[in-house]
């Protein structure tokens, strides 16, 4: 089949806008069930959704005998309805393991074996899958083949999975393994803080885009100081005899542990990707999860206050942020994970999707100077607010219906639509940001017009300053010095092609430094 490209673009230089939206779907292997889910992840309002791909699942009988029915279906489904991709890629199939562990996960005996599933993936979803998460919390021996953890061994896979796709496909954002927040050091267990920095003693920095972070808030408010959080007996596992400092990952602002982890190894240009977050009500006697947990009330307002704290206090490197579940259709009240879901699993909302849903859509501004956001905006230069599922005000990256408005623009009059064709030598006069002092250089990219503003210094006597090719040519074509009579206020901040003239000598012709 013939599986659709996304429909939205909400990726720009390997980030996406600030603490973004996400829920973890099990789309798998449904028909009626897979549509349902999809819709209650557009409903709620979130961007993004996460979505397993087994390698078991897909090269199941022996190498190289592919099945691509199933992931062609998901991913085709998820595109279509306007949301963006989180493929985890774990899971060994039997035939690649000699010690037969199989259902039970870990690294394949040979590298070689898994870097040609990523390889073939990549090839197949090129531009179809936005972003790879590589694997599942290696930091526990039950996520790699009951053995001791080993973050050499992990930093492989992931160095292996990171050039392989990039080399298909160098738009794809790699994320790394989301960790489990655990207090154990031991064979069974290594802190997340320490397997971070264990990664990064093995050169694991040039292979990620983004760090996997896994962030329940277990028994503790989201805006809680993990300070705090840790010397209260009250928020941790009863009987944990772990010292004070370990005991911060009991507390959702774990996350800002890891993120000073980051900087301390000069990695801090990266965002964050919390890959799950979510407060549990499986309150059962039998649950080993039972003493950290809460209402299905509070539940909701817990991950409302989360994704608020993280869009307040972590909008420059905070990237998707990750809610379990809408859960699996077949799970029942005995398993665990049906406790930490938003949904149950006849699609019947709980009080936390409600809450969820009812919250705010817009979305963190971006910093003040980022590199890395391009602001959108229509051929009338305002600025654009998304479309699809992600609700009004919310900043999306690349595409833009041009029928929604962003709610800064309540009240503002529509602007004249200059979309027109090009004719002759003449182009049509280049959109501004508004301030004077502002160069704005624009260019056509995935159907919306994107603008990087840079402060411009008035240029040297003296000297040539190249300016923005659509304002060259506007100014050097034919009728130029009417319209610098008209329009000079237009121009007056920018930086001049020469002192004293407005065009370089020789009006018309190619400017020296023009390329």
């Amino acid at each position: 089949m013939s599986v659709a490209a996304p429909s939205v673009q909400l990726v720009q230089g390997n980030r996406i806008a600030p603490a973004s939206s996400a829920v973890h779907v099990f789309t798998w292997g449904q028909r009626e069930a897979a549509d349902r889910d999809i819709k209650l992840a557009q409903e709620a309002g979130f961007t993004w959704v996460k979505q397993r791909f087994e390698w078991r699942n897909i090269e199941k009988t022996a190498k190289n005998r592919f099945e691509w029915s199933e992931p062609d279906l998901v991913i085709d489904r998820i595109n279509r309805a306007g949301l963006g991709i989180i493929a985890r890629l774990d899971n060994q199939p039997d035939w690649a393991r000699r010690d037969k562990i199989f259902p039970a996960s870990g690294p394949p005996d040979k590298m070689e074996d898994w870097k040609d599933f990523v390889q073939q993936f990549a090839e197949r979803y090129k531009g179809k899958v936005q972003i790879y998460e590589i694997w599942n919390e290696p930091n526990i021996s039950r996520e790699w083949a009951n053995q001791k953890p080993d973050a050499k061994a992990y930093v492989e896979m992931l160095k292996i999975s990171y050039q392989e796709i990039k080399k298909i496909d160098p738009n794809a954002i790699i994320v790394s393994a989301g960790l489990s927040p655990t207090t154990e050091q031991s064979d069974r267990a290594i802190s997340d803080t320490q397997f971070l920095r264990d990664m990064y003693a093995n050169g694991a920095q040039p292979y990620f885009d983004m760090l996997g972070v896994h962030a329940p808030g277990f028994k503790a408010p989201p805006d809680m100081d993990p300070g705090a959080v840790a010397k209260d007996p009250a928020l941790s596992n009863p009987g944990d005899q772990s010292p004070e400092t370990a005991k911060r990952a009991y507390s959702f602002r774990h996350a800002e542990d890891m993120r000073k982890i980051m900087e301390e190894n000069n990695d801090a240009s990266k965002q964050v990707a919390i890959m799950e977050m979510g407060w549990t009500s499986d309150n059962r006697a039998s649950s080993p999860y039972a003493w950290h947990a809460v209402s299905a009330e509070q539940q909701g307002e817990y991950l409302v206050k989360a994704v608020q704290y993280a869009r307040q206090n972590w909008s420059q490197w905070a990237g998707p942020m990750v809610v379990l579940y809408i859960p699996d259709p077949e799970w029942t009240p005995n398993d665990e994970q049906y406790y930490w879901s938003i949904t149950n699993p006849d699609g019947t909302a709980r009080p936390a999707y409600n809450a969820i849903k009812a919250m705010p859509r817009q979305a963190a501004a971006p910093a003040a100077s980022p590199s890395y956001l391009s602001r959108l905006s229509r051929p009338g230069g305002r600025a654009g607010a998304c479309g699809g599922s992600a609700g009004a005000g919310t900043i999306l990256l690349g595409t833009n219906t041009g029928t929604e408005r962003d709610s800064s623009d309540q009240g503002r009059p529509e602007a004249p639509d200059r979309s027109g064709p090009r004719t002759g030598r003449r182009a049509r006069r280049p959109p501004t940001s508004g301030d004077p002092g502002d160069r704005a250089r624009s260019s056509r990219a995935s159907g919306a017009w994107r603008f990087r503003h840079q402060r411009s210094a008035p240029p040297p006597a003296g000297r040539w300053q190249a300016a923005p090719r659509d304002r060259r040519r506007y100014l050097a074509s034919p009728g130029a010095a009417g319209r610098r009579r008209r329009r000079r206020g237009r121009w007056a901040g920018l930086p001049q092609l020469h002192p004293g003239r407005r065009v370089a000598p020789g009006s018309g012709r190619r400017h020296p430094e023009r390329r």
